[in-house]
């Protein structure tokens, strides 16, 4: 039996899947170490939502140096490494947790090896921010790494001798594709007729908090640009966040209010569900992560930027012409016409659906993703 301590700062709500899954690991017993609070404005944990996950509590406390580098300190979890009683842990892989770095110190002193869980670099990075991030990564026993692209950077940056694992990211495709058969077909068409959507018009939506780091903005100026050329899209806002009142504001100004609607935070999967059966695109302007898994599990595709190392790595998982699109960063009108093409005249959701969900089932499960951690700590265990 491999004994695992897997520290995080907090569960979100969509980790819960996958640290089912890693607990439900033949041969390896989990601890999880986690703040009780969520440590993401506008991101609820597992237990926010209900999802009972078994873990134990310690504290973060944060502090800032300067104006712009915060470090996050979990004594709790270095002292419970201090036992002794782990095989392996998995830290967090920043540069700005005091915690990771002092149990890299601590893990060989009590002969447990310490694997790091990161997104690596999204771009080439140079200077001191490199060198640091270099002493942190070089320190492990191994990384635990979202996306291949981050692997390749890392090789090309002289990382070599540290073993990778790409193990990605997911959600919790299984119970998408429940809610989606949940939706009946007069729920769907009461909230159809709720927000005023005509069966001819199109519909795009993004979920996920509502911040500046995302471009929102563009996606009302694009309802407003196709409203002009005589195309009638509707955009879906699930979330919230600080962006709200401008894009509110944007959408008086811009004369879209009756396209645009904004329907706050949802975490209801079925309701979710409903929002998507509705949808013929998700529109990510900027920042594209997690939902890109999101919308692909329910077969819709997703447009954003080309700019890779602007990006997160779930924008690995979309396949222009199949599984969205990607228009030429910082060009409005590209993006506008992207936009465009991906909705008409037939949306690439008929065609590309079955390919989007077929995306996450192969590589984006929480099952798999699970088994690839599991893999790169039993890996671990026999390097001890």
């Amino acid at each position: 039996m491999v004994r695992l301590l897997l520290q995080q700062g907090s569960i979100a709500h969509y980790r819960a899947p996958l640290f089912e899954c890693l607990g439900q690991k033949e041969g390896l017993e989990v601890e999880f170490a986690a703040d009780g609070r969520s440590d993401t404005r506008h991101l609820p944990t597992a237990s926010d939502l209900g999802r009972s996950l078994c873990f134990t509590r310690h504290r973060v406390w944060r502090f800032r140096i300067g104006r712009v580098a915060e470090f996050a300190f979990q004594p709790g979890v270095v002292v419970r490494l201090l036992t002794g009683e782990f095989d392996v842990a998995i830290a967090v892989g920043s540069p700005y947790s005091l915690t990771s770095w002092l149990m890299l110190l601590v893990g060989p002193l009590v002969g447990t090896r310490v694997l790091l869980w990161t997104h690596g670099l999204l771009g080439p990075e140079a200077g001191p921010k490199w060198w640091v991030r270099w002493l942190l990564y070089r320190a492990s026993a191994g990384l635990l790494l979202y996306g291949e692209r981050a692997r390749s950077l890392l090789l090309s940056q002289g990382l070599s001798s540290t073993p990778m694992f790409v193990v990605r990211n997911s959600l919790d495709p299984d119970r998408q594709a429940q809610a989606l058969a949940s939706v009946r077909p007069e729920d769907a068409q009461a909230l159809r007729s709720r927000l005023g959507i005509q069966y001819q018009d199109r519909v795009i939506v993004f979920i996920g908090r509502l911040q500046p780091i995302k471009r929102l903005d563009w996606i009302v100026r694009a309802v407003a640009a196709l409203a002009a050329r005589g195309r009638a899209v509707h955009a879906l806002f699930l979330g919230d966040g600080d962006e709200r009142p401008a894009l509110e504001g944007l959408c008086a100004d811009e004369g879209v209010h009756a396209l645009v609607h904004f329907e706050g935070a949802q975490y209801d999967e079925a309701t979710i569900a409903a929002y998507f059966l509705l949808s013929d695109l998700c529109v990510i302007p900027a920042g594209a992560g997690l939902t890109v898994m999101h919308a692909l599990g329910y077969g819709t595709p997703v447009v954003t930027h080309d700019r890779l190392e602007l990006q997160f790595p779930e924008v690995e998982a979309i396949v222009p012409g199949t599984t969205g699109e990607l228009y030429r960063e910082g060009d409005f009108d590209d993006f506008v016409r992207v936009v465009e093409m991906a909705l008409f005249p037939v949306p690439l959701k008929e065609r590309g659906g079955p390919a989007c969900r077929a995306t996450i089932g192969a590589a984006f499960h929480p099952a798999i993703q699970a088994r690839r951690m599991a893999d790169a700590v039993r890996w671990a265990a026999g390097q001890r």
